[in-house]
């Protein structure tokens, strides 16, 4: 559904003629070529402006359908946005990041976060790393992820792994791509944190399916907490549990680095909890030493399935951790993959979880209890087909 009404983001015109135009949209950061007809919805929104009153007035410019059609495509290419959310939106600054013409899973992409945004999806990426204590390249994530999702189809039909004698039909419907999250030369993660909870809020503001790609571990939180937030604004009170793939507990308060560590990736849980985001928090694949203080006074004390009772659980102990009453939300940290498998990330540890055993758990918990978020973290290196861990 369009918004009621509509305003232009700041943008730059770059050539005019009779018949084109071309438009750097600076929020974007874009270049658009578009007809010369378009000046027309851009003079018309540059204040916020009734989308019926636009096409009552124009009706004898252009047909109504033509004129609905020019709305959607400026929409779609991130020019005009709902008018409600403009101040939010320019600071969010969600941009198509290098491979957006790949978008996750092929879904359709759109800038529009407004109040009318209805996706049972949301995907988008949050290209940040500057709050590790490992190896930084996980900013790489989102668009190596991007693009491996277009070497394989995702179009609807019948999943054709048997081997467990059941026949899965897949469908994706009704998922939307919004972009990355823009960062600036020099910024600080205390300051990209508040734009992170941001966007989650409100792309989950009706109860959409959150699915976030980082970057590192440090996303999880703001992500959470405006998950959380959209729940409790639309009086949401199934409890909420979080399952946590990952090498690490991330249970410190803070990590040294040369950043806020309070924000570091290594200290996501604890903060978590702290806040009481969740009401139960289960960690799969943990196979490092948890530093004494770090478990001391938690208000949750997380189920642990250490790496080596990850391989042999069956699937009724797995899902009996997961109380049946409660909604899932997953984090799931690359490194909970053993390094053959998965090496670009920045903390690698060994004796790690095959992929395919990975799969076999998320399989369970997804089919099982009711998923309302997702996020994939850690995964490090370039674009490109060698990048395994990306795949």
């Amino acid at each position: 559904m369009r918004p009621a009404k509509l305003v232009v983001l700041p943008y730059r015109l770059e050539a005019e003629d009779g018949e084109h135009l071309v438009v750097h949209a600076i929020a974007a950061d874009e270049r658009l070529e578009l007809s010369s007809g378009f000046k027309l919805f851009l003079d018309a929104f540059q204040e916020p402006h009734e989308v019926a009153a636009f096409l009552a007035a124009h009706s004898e410019v252009a047909a109504h359908d033509e004129l609905e059609a020019g709305l959607d495509l400026l929409i779609e290419r991130g020019l005009l946005v709902d008018a409600a959310w403009r101040d939010q939106l320019r600071d969010l600054r969600m941009v198509r990041a290098a491979y957006s013409a790949f978008s996750f899973e092929r879904v359709p992409v759109t800038a529009l976060l407004g109040e009318q945004l209805t996706a049972d999806a949301v995907f988008f990426g949050v290209p940040v790393d500057i709050a590790t204590t490992g190896a930084a390249g996980a900013r790489n994530g989102p668009a190596a992820i991007r693009w491996h999702t277009q070497q394989r189809s995702i179009a609807s039909g019948r999943y054709l792994d048997e081997a467990d004698e059941q026949v899965r039909r897949v469908a994706l419907d009704g998922a939307l791509d919004i972009g990355d999250l823009a960062l600036k030369a020099g910024e600080g993660i205390d300051a990209i944190v508040p734009r992170i909870k941001t966007v989650a809020q409100l792309a989950t503001r009706r109860g959409a399916l959150l699915c976030a790609v980082g970057g590192d571990h440090s996303i999880t939180w703001p992500l959470l907490a405006g998950l959380v937030a959209s729940r409790r604004a639309r009086g949401e009170t199934r409890p909420l549990c979080v399952v946590h793939f990952d090498a690490h507990a991330d249970l410190p308060r803070a990590a040294p680095g040369p950043f806020d560590a309070r924000h570091s990736h290594a200290s996501f849980m604890r903060h978590v909890i702290d806040d009481r985001l969740v009401d139960a928090v289960v960690q799969i694949g943990l196979r490092c030493v948890i530093p004494e203080p770090a478990t001391n006074a938690l208000a949750i004390e997380p189920r642990v399935v250490g790496a080596t009772r990850a391989m042999r659980i069956d699937r009724a102990a797995l899902l009996a951790l997961v109380p049946a009453n409660h909604d899932l939300y997953v984090t799931l940290d690359i490194d909970v993959v053993d390094p053959a498998f998965a090496p670009h990330t920045g903390t690698p540890e060994p004796r790690g979880l095959p992929p395919w055993r990975v799969l076999e758990l998320l399989g369970a918990l997804v089919e099982e209890r009711h998923l309302v978020g997702i996020d994939v973290v850690e995964v490090a290196g370039p674009a490109a087909l060698a990048n395994t861990t990306a795949a």
